[in-house]
């Protein structure tokens, strides 16, 4: 999966408690190339639009990823076909800010068919850029499934190899302010760790 630019921004910015970032309500769009971190190469044929899932997301929780709920149906493709190689996931039923998005098998549908993406079909969990506390908080934000409100203030630690915090000889956490995310290009996740946030699965049907 490859977050966007905005969505990659606002979740870092978020997390580091340097700007909350209002839960949003996500639209799900189909793509006939990589939409990058823009989301381009959006389908446009007539009568299509970005859809949400029938009853809304199911929620994600430590080691359970959150999944649509209900099937997602699109548009009935017109005469010429089209063929869906990405889905994406944004803020807004048009235009808006993409952010993020993931590939699937390619499918080509034929005129008459109704492109759907299956109950539960779309997974996403946050892996290991996260610790176990702050993985289902992040999904269930960007998703609109429930607010996880911005830390007023972020401290940093000292974890050994084994994950233990240091402790002994005056040691304490520090705050730490950071800078927008923008500023420092994804702090060095952009084209490795980011793109791992999560995954789709089982795609469309028709």
């Amino acid at each position: 999966m490859s977050l966007g630019t905005y969505g990659a921004n606002k979740i870092l910015d978020h997390v580091t408690g340097r700007a909350a970032w209002t839960m949003p309500t996500v639209h799900v769009s189909l793509h006939n190339g990589d939409p990058g971190l823009t989301g381009a190469s959006e389908h446009s044929y007539l009568g299509y639009g970005r859809q949400t899932p029938a009853t809304g997301w199911n929620a994600a929780s430590t080691g359970v990823p959150a999944t649509n709920d209900g099937d997602i149906t699109f548009a009935e493709v017109p005469a010429g076909g089209i063929t869906v190689t990405h889905v994406g996931i944004w803020d807004a039923s048009s235009g808006g800010n993409f952010i993020f998005g993931f590939s699937i098998p390619t499918r080509n549908f034929p005129a008459g068919t109704t492109p759907k993406i299956l109950d539960e079909a779309i997974e996403i969990i946050a892996l290991d850029n996260f610790s176990d506390y702050l993985k289902p908080l992040i999904v269930n934000h960007m998703l609109g499934i429930s607010e996880y409100s911005a830390p007023a203030a972020v401290y940093l630690a000292v974890i050994d190899d084994l994950g233990t915090e240091f402790t002994g000889g005056g040691y304490a956490r520090s705050e730490t302010a950071f800078d927008p995310a923008a500023v420092r290009r994804f702090y060095g996740w952009k084209h490795s760790h980011i793109r791992r946030l999560g995954y789709a699965s089982r795609g469309l049907e028709r």
